[in-house]
């Protein structure tokens, strides 16, 4: 991050009103702490220390402002005024239409034409205004616009850049219109410097793999290359009606989607030949597709940069700004003062998070793994590194309301964060849903390089704690949950989140208390079972690999049949009812399918069939476990069940729920004839 300390509201002193008598529902002028009365000649001076006219206010604004604007006196106003500096604050939005065009345009901005209310879209402090002088296209300074929701009162802060001293807050683009390309340069050198101490780990790459030669438009091999420092493109491929065939020769096609294009002019512009880009860099019907697949993270965390394309739908919209001018620029020409006013994205993680390349499953681990990443949205560049972040035209990061897009620690720094990774991979979406796990390799690949490793089998997570065995942490992974219906894919098992297309959620506290007795085993192609333990040691020695543990998972343990299912008397898409016996009574309670109501009918059947059971093969405080259905001599996961009703483990503290509230019960069920311990092959 930068050392430059961030704009905020708060770091402003507030000061006494100008007039005293200024009643509540009027905005009012204020200023910093460090300037005011000037005390050398007792001349009582106005906002900045600009001399107060004798008419001191305006329908409540400082007159002295507003003459300075119509006097066309723009850019001396914008260059003595300090960063930060509280422009103005108010109540009453209509107020200010009723001075100077520069206020009746702010007034424009921060309230819709029909009310006093501010406009939806600036009730977060997403929005700041470029001011740009229309002789010299120079950049005076800016304006962010932060809003109190609650009172809808608003603050806006004006910056002003020091033209005299050479301290400018923001470059000077050329124009607004188009990427500024010099300036992602900077930041390129910048972050170059204060990474120089680090380097990127050692990853072993393909041997064949290539790049896109930007000089000369073809693809080589990059143990060819003359410099191994390449730049990578993260986009999304939509529907192009461009060839993806490289000739004979290693020549790119003739007609190249926008957005390579455009990637391709803006790796030339940052000062390097190579770009790497799935399209054209892996052989999509070769054999080696599936190796340089598997290490697309290795790939995009060596790179230099990552380019990302945060807009569009598809690989014909290119780069905003590169090669066309942004079109969708919100600006308004004062002609009295010979200025323009841009209103921007000061905080442009929504603008990114919202976009179609954001919801895209490949993308996560791409912008996830990579070091730097620029962004072109339609708006603007974003830039975010190790060291800083920072929107176009600023230099470097300067509002603290900037959220940020990407973390700053990349997958995470701890192994549980892998759980967290995974939930907010599942929300994303895939062309082919046979890619939900390719897609998360490069992530889970990141974990193992954690202390203890993070190893998986079929997207579920498993490493050594003091808590959990192996055994028991695979085994509270295999505890999750659909927040709706989710849709099946039949080339993962129905025990993984990767059998359902759709946002999961994982138990953290998942309990196993040794009377319940669990035991898991796989099972290699040669018919030979292998414990977690030993599963565990072999993939972190790199003696067996994922594809050498079949998919079926031998479980022993308690199961406590399902004698019935039934439809919920409240709207629910996941949520039914169940009935089970203890000691001959009937106990109701919920469970969550996976694929939703939609095969409740199929279901009910089962249950009267004696095919439903529970797994007790762990425990939550809120007395969760597994729901599984019978298929031929094989059972698939089908949910999640609570054991007990919500009304009787609400009452409960949830620290005491497991120990005072869970445990006897569960005690009480494996003592009772109903309940059965057995071995289950799930599938």
């Amino acid at each position: 991050m930068s050392s430059s300390a961030p704009i905020q509201a708060q770091e402003v002193t507030p000061v006494e009103h100008l007039d005293a008598a200024s009643d509540q529902n009027e905005f009012v002028l204020a200023r910093p702490a460090a300037t005011g009365r000037d005390e050398s000649n007792g001349e009582n001076r106005g906002f900045n220390g600009w001399p107060r006219t004798q008419n001191q206010k305006r329908n409540g604004v400082d007159a002295s402002i507003c003459d300075i604007w119509k006097k066309s006196n723009f850019q001396e106003a914008m260059s003595i005024l300090p960063a930060p500096t509280i422009l103005l604050e108010h109540t009453s939005l209509a107020k200010l239409g009723n001075c100077c065009d520069f206020c009746a345009y702010l007034n424009g901005i921060v309230s819709t034409p029909k009310t006093d209310q501010p406009d939806p879209e600036l009730m977060k402090p997403e929005y700041y205004m470029l001011i740009q002088s229309t002789i010299d296209c120079t950049i005076l300074g800016r304006i962010v616009c932060m809003m109190d929701t609650a009172s809808s009162s608003v603050t806006l802060i004006l910056q002003g850049t020091d033209v005299t001293s050479g301290k400018r807050k923001a470059h000077a683009p050329t124009s607004f219109n188009h990427a500024d390309l010099h300036l992602a340069k900077y930041w390129m050198v910048t972050c170059s410097k204060s990474q120089s101490q680090w380097n990127p780990p050692f990853r072993t790459l393909p041997e064949n793999l290539r790049f896109v030669d930007c000089v000369t438009s073809s693809i080589v091999l990059a143990q060819l290359a003359l410099s191994k420092r390449y730049l990578c493109l993260s986009y999304v491929w939509g529907r192009s009606h461009a060839t993806d065939e490289v000739d004979t020769n290693g020549l790119l096609p003739a007609t190249l989607p926008n957005v390579i294009r455009d990637a391709m002019d803006v790796t030339q512009a940052l000062g390097y030949r190579y770009l790497w880009v799935d399209r054209y860099c892996i052989k999509q019907d070769d054999e080696d597709k599936h190796s340089q697949i598997r290490l697309m993270g290795a790939i995009y965390e060596c790179a230099e940069l990552t380019i990302v394309a945060a807009h569009g739908s598809s690989a014909a919209d290119g780069l905003t700004g590169v090669f066309g001018q942004r079109t969708e620029i919100d600006e308004f020409l004062l002609s009295s003062l010979q200025v323009r006013v841009i209103l921007r994205p000061s905080n442009p993680a929504s603008i990114i998070n919202n976009s179609v390349w954001s919801r895209r499953g490949w993308t996560f681990q791409e912008a996830l793994l990579s070091r730097r990443r620029l962004v072109f949205t339609k708006h603007s560049m974003y830039w975010q590194c190790c060291c800083f972040m920072a929107v176009e035209p600023e230099q470097s990061n300067a509002d603290s309301n900037m959220a940020l897009t990407f973390p700053m620690d990349q997958v995470g720094s701890a192994p549980l964060e892998i759980l967290k990774r995974i939930e907010e991979y599942s929300t994303r979406q895939l062309s082919l849903q046979a890619d939900a796990l390719n897609a998360m390799r490069g992530i889970f690949s990141a974990f193992t390089k954690m202390n203890p490793a993070v190893l998986s089998l079929y997207g579920i997570p498993f490493w050594p704690t003091p808590r959990y065995s192996t055994k028991n942490r695979f085994m509270a992974g295999l505890h999750w949950k659909m927040f709706s219906p989710g849709k099946h894919r039949p080339e993962f098992p129905s025990w993984s989140w990767l059998s359902q297309q759709g946002a999961v959620h994982f138990d953290r506290d998942v309990h196993f208390p040794l009377f319940l007795s669990i035991e898991i085993k796989f099972t290699q192609p040669n018919g030979r079972k292998l414990a977690l333990s030993d599963i565990y040691d072999k993939l972190a020695k790199s003696q067996i690999y994922e594809r050498d543990v079949r998919s079926t998972l031998t479980v022993k343990c308690w199961t406590l049949p399902v004698k019935s299912i039934h439809s919920p008397n409240w709207d629910s898409s996941t949520e039914i009812l169940i009935v089970y016996q203890i000691a001959g009574e009937e106990v109701r309670t919920s469970a969550w399918l996976d694929a939703g109501r939609a095969r409740y009918e199929e279901y009910t059947s089962a249950a009267q069939a004696g095919e439903i059971q529970a797994l007790l093969c762990g425990i939550t405080p809120f007395a969760h476990t597994i729901l599984a259905k019978k298929a031929g001599n094989s059972w698939g996961r089908i949910g999640i069940v609570s054991l007990m009703s919500w009304s009787s483990i609400s009452k409960v503290p949830y620290d005491e729920r497991i120990k005072s509230a869970v445990e006897p019960h569960l005690r009480r069920l494996i003592t009772d004839k109903a309940c059965v311990r057995q071995t289950l092959t799930l599938i």
